[in-house]
């Protein structure tokens, strides 16, 4: 885990945010619109992605982890800041 997912956990946990992760060929494969790199299996929390859920990725704070979700679903998001 990163620092940035301790930081999210440690601050907002209990909380679920859209990050910029998604399925946007319709191919099943969710990828970082910011530069369209496949989302680290790593990051996914077990049985996830899972697609019958939806095609969007969005951050679980009480364990740092992904999942997917319909991408109607309203809720706060996590941006990335370039230094």
């Amino acid at each position: 885990m990163n620092e940035v997912n301790s930081y999210l956990i440690a601050y907002t946990a209990g909380h679920q945010y859209w990050t910029g992760g998604k399925d946007v060929n319709g191919d099943d494969i969710i990828q970082w619109l910011s530069d369209e790199q496949e989302v680290s299996g790593t990051l996914w929390m077990v049985g996830q992605p899972n697609h019958d859920d939806g095609d969007c990725a969005s951050l679980l704070t009480a364990n740092g982890l992904l999942v997917t979700n319909d991408c109607e679903t309203q809720m706060p998001s996590l941006c990335r800041l370039y230094a």
